[in-house]
């Protein structure tokens, strides 16, 4: 071969070395660097120059080397599992956090616990059950009540308020995750730019395009594709989110009432992004990604005692199964039983699921338990029809149904206060009164009066005793001698007073549908205490082992991809040899080309 080929030869290798060199300068100035890949050379002969064809082989002379490329060094396959343990780990991490900031909530109020507040309810009617009429204990039982009420409606509103900041995770995660997409575009548009050449790769562009990728596979559940032009085609819960040409954005609809988004995809005719009536199985990867546990465990709505299904309410005083109608999820049942475990069915599916759905409906259920139980012993109710002929009216004319059976107060063993005052409750809902007066005319002639009671209507939450909705009597609060401690002769009524501390201890409530046993009312709340605490210890059991799957695949995924000092070092004394090597294979060419000009000459 010549001597300028020859010495084409060395300047290739000088300049393959030398960016051999470059790229291992660049892997050295990233060590430590979040998301940088190291990146290797790979090099290649450049043509070869047939010196003599044979019958057999034909003899070749190289001209000299080039780098093929400059690749990432990755593997694809622990990306992808990396990125679907890093969903589901975000999953349980949100279930863990949840009922932690819950147990929080129910266990402490600014250093004290509820559970003292319904103590301290207990110890005051235990004081008026020694004797109802002593003035100091009705004015240590209105106090307790106050601190009761106003404990369980604190309560209550940091669970909604921590709800709602769920609501907003949701609306911040929606945003985030558009804004990744949008960023992931970008990238494939400049990454398919730079490639199209074939002429070198945008690695930087790929770190980041990779990191991108990263994060928002903890966001949602992604599938990816990369396509031959360098573009990665991205699927959110299987729903086109990233394309060659596109980027379906994520919206969000907002209930008027609640104001709780649920993500949509406006690009799918506003379709939900969840179906969040899906078992929830690692199996069929439905535990992946922060933006659904956040869903998951907001809920789609605040709940309240309704929400506990009850079996007393589908049967009759002899347990009996009761017929009527019964809509629930949207289907109408006729028979109790049946539609008993309908809605249990739907508590365990949807508000079972979700830990502020729960924890609020079954925490004012205790609240509403607790309430009704003393206002039912204050005020005794029984059954009465309005006979025909009879008109029953109230004070501004009205009157009830012919025909009809109402629950009214029962005027014979009812209490009153000294005053004489009847039906006076302990805790009122705001706004409405316990009872309606109605008089009316029986069959003898005389005019009669009863109390008919206001009946708790579900599609109006002004008429339940639910925690949002209560107040201690303002009649007590004024006059703490309105309450009906006293018999019709003006006698303390000692019975009534034992009766409302005895129903403390009385196994009264259920915490839910699946319970086994019916609790008292500190017990209750010992329950739903331990309970979230048990569900957090769960979902952080599962956290803790995603977090070490996580660990394990991002380990594995360095020791391929990470830049190691010692390795780039070798790297760069094996180059910078070579570089040498090639440097004096130059200078031999060119002081043998330099002898051969000279003697051509002299000759």
């Amino acid at each position: 071969m010549g001597g300028m080929g020859s010495l084409y030869i060395g300047v290739s290798g000088l300049q393959t070395s030398q960016n051999a060199l470059n790229t291992t300068a660049h892997n050295l100035a990233n060590i430590g660097t979040d998301g940088y890949v190291r990146q290797q050379v790979v090099q290649s002969d450049i043509l070869y120059n047939t010196i003599k064809h044979g019958a057999v082989s034909s003899q070749q002379v190289g001209i000299g080397s080039t780098i093929a490329q400059v690749r990432q060094v990755r593997d694809i396959f622990l990306d992808q599992a990396y990125r679907l343990e890093s969903g589901r780990s975000n999953f349980y991490d949100v279930g863990y956090t949840t009922y932690y900031e819950i147990e929080s909530i129910l266990g402490t109020l600014g250093g004290s616990e509820f559970s003292n507040s319904l103590k301290g309810l207990s110890e005051a009617f235990n004081e008026i059950a020694k004797d109802p009429s002593d003035t100091s204990y009705q004015t240590l039982l209105k106090q307790r009540a106050v601190e009761f009420i106003e404990d369980a409606q604190n309560v209550y509103s940091l669970l909604k308020e921590y709800q709602y900041n769920l609501n907003d995770q949701i609306v911040d995660t929606v945003d985030r995750i558009n804004e990744l997409a949008n960023k992931i575009y970008k990238l494939n548009e400049k990454i398919a730019f730079i490639e199209a050449g074939g002429v070198e790769n945008a690695n930087d562009l790929r770190d980041a395009r990779n990191s991108a990728l990263d994060e928002l596979s903890g966001l949602i559940n992604i599938s990816y594709v990369e396509e031959p032009n360098g573009v990665v085609i991205v699927k959110a819960e299987s729903v086109p989110l990233v394309g060659e040409s596109f980027v379906y954005e994520m919206g969000y609809s907002t209930d008027k009432v609640t104001g709780f988004v649920t993500p949509t995809w406006p690009d799918y005719k506003d379709m939900n992004v969840f179906n969040m009536g899906a078992i929830i199985s690692t199996s069929m990867d439905t535990d992946v990604g922060k933006l659904k546990a956040l869903m998951l465990h907001r809920g789609s709505e605040t709940t309240n005692y309704l929400d506990v299904p009850v079996k007393e309410k589908y049967q009759d005083e002899s347990g009996n199964w009761l017929t009527g109608s019964w809509t629930i999820d949207g289907d109408t049942y006729t028979d109790g039983d049946k539609a008993y475990a309908a809605a249990k069915d739907y508590y365990n599916n949807y508000t079972g699921m979700s830990g502020m759905m729960s924890t609020l409906a079954q925490f004012d259920q205790l609240i509403h338990g607790v309430v009704t139980a003393i206002n039912d012993i204050m005020c005794p109710d029984i059954s009465m029809t309005v006979e025909p002929g009879q008109a029953w009216t109230d004070a501004n004319g009205n009157t009830l149904t012919v025909g009809g059976t109402y629950r009214v107060l029962d005027l014979k063993n009812c209490g009153q206060s000294l005053d004489g005052t009847v039906g006076t409750e302990l805790f009122s809902r705001t706004g409405m009164q316990r009872y309606t007066k109605y008089t009316y005319t029986d069959a003898s002639g005389e005019e009669q009066v009863c109390y008919v009671y206001n009946e708790e209507d579900e599609l109006k939450s002004n008429t339940l005793y639910s925690v949002e909705n209560l107040s201690v009597n303002p009649a007590v609060l004024t006059d703490v001698g309105k309450l009906p401690f006293y018999k019709a002769n003006g006698s303390v009524n000692l019975p009534l007073g034992e009766a409302l501390y005895a129903v403390f201890s009385q196994k009264i409530l259920a915490l839910n549908p699946n319970a086994t046993a019916k609790s008292n009312f500190q017990d209750y709340y010992s329950k739903l205490v331990t309970d979230v605490g048990n569900l957090g210890y769960i979902y952080k059991s599962f956290a803790d082992s995603q977090a070490a799957t996580v660990s394990g695949l991002d380990d594995n995924r360095q020791m391929v991809m990470g830049v190691s000092s010692d390795e780039e070092l070798t790297n760069m004394i094996k180059y910078q040899n070579a570089y040498n090597a090639c440097s004096r294979y130059i200078n031999v060419v060119s002081e043998m080309l330099e002898h051969i000009v000279t003697s051509l000459g002299n000759g």
